[in-house]
């Protein structure tokens, strides 16, 4: 399976007001949903696609699978994008517990989906934690990691020990 390599770059590819990012890719062909949650140590404080937006962190897209990389321009022009992936970025760092999430939301094809969870910070640049996840059934949701955050933005204490929540956050069943 083909993942595209760290999608963030540099620091010019990032919304400026993110201290840290975490980045869920996965197979560009693959026309399945999977996606990215985050909560905080608050259990109401959380994003995803349907919360995406919390007093620290926002996700910036929902990414549906290969059929959402055609966008119409303000033209009414088409146009393609590509990589599926999603971003839940960090804007203003407090002490707390972060746990990251995936959830298999929907498959087009023969389900099953590898994905990539990086968490990246932003000054200065650099890796902090990659993790792959294997998706099996729709519906399954999988930790990729949590951590301790401070208000410096320092990560610290990052297990990838299972804490699911998000089944729960779902207003249905998926």
């Amino acid at each position: 399976i083909k993942l595209q390599e760290n999608l963030v770059h540099t620091q010019a590819h990032v919304d400026t007001r993110a201290k840290l990012v975490m980045q869920l890719s996965w197979d560009d062909a693959s026309d399945d949903d999977v996606d990215l949650w985050a909560r905080s140590s608050d259990p109401e404080t959380f994003v995803s696609f349907i919360h995406r937006d919390s007093p620290n962190m926002f996700l910036d897209n929902d990414n549906l699978g290969a059929k959402s990389h055609t966008v119409k321009r303000a033209d009414g022009t088409n146009t393609t994008t590509f990589g599926n992936n999603e971003h839940v970025m960090i804007k203003d760092c407090t002490n707390t517990h972060i746990t990251v999430s995936t959830h298999y939301y929907h498959a087009n094809n023969q389900p099953g989906v590898t994905a990539r969870v990086e968490l990246l910070s932003m000054d200065p640049f650099a890796t902090i934690k990659t993790v792959e996840v294997h998706l099996d059934k729709v519906g399954q949701e999988q930790t990729a990691f949590q951590f301790d955050l401070d208000d410096a933005c320092h990560v610290s204490n990052i297990t990838t020990d299972p804490a699911p929540w998000v089944q729960q956050a779902l207003p249905f069943s998926a």
